[in-house]
C-alpha cells in the first residue's frame, strides 16, 4: 500500500500520499523479493483536511473526496501551491480554530504517482473507493496503465 502516510490517528500533518513514501513503499516491496510484475501500486481518492491550532497542535483531521476539495477550492476561491518534493497540490487557509492544510490528491498527484508504475514496470494499480475520483484522473490512469 503506498498510501496512509498520515492518517487520522497521525499525531502531526501531512501528505496521505507523497511521492518519496510511494516511492519507498514500491522500492520496500520490490527490495523484499515481490516481482513489480505482481505488484499493484494502491491509490488513495481522498485526502485530509487537516486543521491546527494556533501552536500548530492538530485540532482534526476530516476525510475528503476528490470532488469535495474541487468545490472547496472553488468555493473559497483557493490557488493551489505546487509542493515539488511532495510531488502534490497543496492549500491552506484560515479557519475558526485556527489553519486549514490540505495536501491535495487531484490529477497532478495521480500522474506522478503513476509515473512510478511506469517507472518500476508494475502490474498496475489499484484505488481505494472508485465513488471519492474525480472525472478528471480517469484519463490519467488510462495514460499511464495501458
Amino acid at each position: 500500500m503506498s498510501y496512509d502516510e498520515h492518517y487520522a490517528g497521525s499525531p502531526t500533518p501531512g501528505s496521505v500520499s507523497s511521492m518519496p513514501f510511494v516511492e519507498n513503499a514500491i522500492k520496500g516491496c520490490i527490495d523484499a523479493g515481490v516481482p513489480s510484475s505482481k505488484l499493484l501500486m494502491g491509490v488513495p481518492l481522498y485526502t485530509r483536511i487537516w486543521v491546527v491550532d494556533a501552536a500548530g497542535n492538530k485540532v482534526s483531521n476530516s476525510s475528503a473526496t476528490m470532488p469535495q476539495i474541487q468545490k472547496l477550492l472553488s468555493d473559497k476561491g483557493l490557488k493551489p501551491t505546487y509542493l515539488s518534493k511532495e510531488g502534490q497540490n497543496y492549500v491552506e487557509y484560515p479557519v475558526p480554530e485556527g489553519t486549514a492544510k490540505i495536501w491535495i490528491e487531484d490529477s497532478t498527484s495521480i500522474t506522478n504517482r503513476l509515473k512510478y508504475a511506469d517507472k518500476y514496470n508494475l502490474a498496475g494499480s489499484a484505488c481505494w473507493q472508485y465513488n471519492q475520483g474525480s472525472s478528471d484522473i480517469w484519463p490519467v490512469f488510462d495514460k499511464y496503465l495501458h
